[in-house]
């Protein structure tokens, strides 16, 4: 056990890149994606199971589930290469159909991923999101109708029960609480009914005007804010003697400093 505990801890070192890459293409980006070992064998298997999971709850799988796991596929950059032959594809679509026959009440399975993408992190609320995304397909087309004709703040989304259920077990594993998993569902929401969708380019210019790791937890977003204020607060230039060029080019990065700051701090504020 010990042994297993140790590998598990090498890889969820070794994968940092891989996890950086998937995390900006769900995050809306396109950077390739390099090879995860072990770590993206475990998404693979766990994302796509658990997608097949959800299509099956209420007895039927529709072409849009089916459509939406080819998606997923895709944008895990799971498709057939020189290198791979499609196998990547073929394992994921294999977890999809392993899912929808699964009939026992256990999420263990939830666990080795949650250990290796990090419980609360911000690839756990990309996997989430995804997860919350294939659920709310469920939504009729009537419902989707009313939903884009209202188009009010209030959202009006609603799961099945099982579909709930499953998730909301699902988040736990993940590291999330019940307000932070509604939060997500909201999220979704907005974004595929009403198109409120918020940049992800922004999140990831905020992250590199701090200088800091997409993904980074809270007390690194705060001390990287903090060291980057101190270093270009235009007080630490007089006694530069600079002239008016030089202070408003710091008075407009010390400003960028603090919008970056505050719309991480939001990203956060809406998970807890």
């Amino acid at each position: 056990m010990a042994t297993n505990n140790v590998i598990d801890l090498f890889c969820f070192v070794k994968h940092r890149p891989y996890k950086k890459a998937l995390l900006e293409r769900l995050s809306g980006g396109c950077l390739e994606i390099p090879s995860g070992g072990s770590t993206e064998l475990i998404l693979t298997d766990t994302l796509f199971f658990m997608l097949g999971k959800l299509a099956k709850l209420d007895g039927r799988v529709s072409k849009r589930e089916i459509m939406f796991a080819e998606q997923a596929i895709a944008k895990l950059g799971l498709y057939a290469s020189l290198n791979d032959s499609g196998n990547s594809r073929r394992r994921a679509i294999t977890s999809f159909e392993r899912g929808k026959v699964f009939s026992g009440e256990s999420f263990d399975f939830v666990d080795q991923l949650a250990f290796r993408v990090g419980k609360g992190s911000d690839l756990s609320w990309q996997i989430l999101r995804l997860l919350c995304e294939a659920a709310l397909l469920k939504k009729t087309s009537n419902e989707f109708s009313r939903s884009k004709a209202r188009r009010e703040v209030i959202l009006n989304w609603s799961l099945r029960l099982k579909d709930r259920v499953f998730l909301r077990r699902v988040a736990e594993k993940l590291g999330f609480n019940k307000a932070q998993f509604i939060a997500c569902c909201d999220e979704m929401h907005r974004e595929t009914y009403f198109g409120l969708s918020v940049s992800r380019e922004v999140a990831f210019d905020a992250y590199s005007i701090l200088e800091i790791e997409p993904g980074a937890e809270q007390e690194v977003i705060r001390k990287a804010y903090l060291k980057q204020m101190a270093k270009n607060h235009p007080d630490k230039l007089v006694a530069q003697d600079p002239n008016e060029e030089v202070i408003l080019r710091a008075k407009d990065h010390v400003n960028n400093v603090r919008n970056a700051y505050e719309i991480l701090c939001d990203r956060r504020r809406a998970r807890t």
